[in-house]
């Protein structure tokens, strides 16, 4: 008797304790995400398969059978936190499961990046400046960031610190942009800016979001 007391107090409080640090380290790998597009750096980015592949998964499992197994002996308080913490480990698991490329970052990172643009002047102030560059390169392409001079850069540009600047000319408005890009290694992502009638999509190599006409975040994949 006293084994089975010991037992349902060990599951009555570890389950719980599993599933909410799991639940706190998706909380916190997703805010992480979303400063990372601001621009601070170092997140849990690299550790995402760690979390949802093994971490959410086993706290779920966990969750579930605590819950099967002592279900007569929990309150109906204890059993609804527990439903809760199911849910929400179970649509974690889903959401990474079913987008492809782990798509949820993207979209996390994508908001990260429009409040950043947002907080240094906004798109329409962005992509008057692209323009502005577009036309004075002319044929030209600018390389990376330090090819470009201080003042080539508008005040907004300079304070948003991009690794990668590239001004692609393409064949008409619909094709030349001006790629602002942050990242390295294995991924990238940033802002795509042209004229209004600018146009790209996503596909196999990247993902983009419309944010305007002309103007798109964008997110490697690989």
């Amino acid at each position: 008797m006293a084994d089975k007391g010991a037992a349902i107090t060990f599951h009555k409080s570890r389950d719980i304790q599993t599933a909410l640090l799991a639940v706190c380290i998706v909380g916190l790998h997703s805010f992480s995400l979303f400063l990372l597009g601001y621009g601070f750096s170092g997140c849990f980015l690299f550790f995402t398969p760690v979390v949802m592949v093994v971490i959410v998964p086993i706290a779920a499992l966990y969750l579930t059978f605590a819950t099967i197994r002592y279900w007569n002996l929990f309150s109906v308080k204890q059993i609804l936190l527990r439903i809760v913490l199911l849910t929400i480990l179970t649509c974690t698991s889903l959401f990474y499961a079913l987008l492809p490329g782990f798509l949820i970052n993207f979209i996390l990172m994508d908001l990260g990046m429009r409040l950043r643009v947002a907080s240094t002047g906004g798109t329409e102030k962005i992509q008057l400046w692209a323009i502005e560059i577009l036309e004075k390169s002319g044929g030209n392409t600018f390389g990376r960031t330090p090819s470009i001079s201080e003042e080539a850069m508008s005040e907004q540009i300079r304070r948003i610190r991009a690794n990668y600047i590239w001004v692609v000319p393409g064949d008409g408005d619909e094709k030349r942009h001006v790629s602002i890009i942050w990242g390295g290694g294995f991924h990238h992502w940033g802002i795509l800016v042209g004229p209004p009638a600018f146009h790209t999509e996503s596909n196999e190599t990247q993902c983009v979001y419309r944010w305007r006409d002309g103007v798109y975040g964008y997110h490697e994949i690989q």
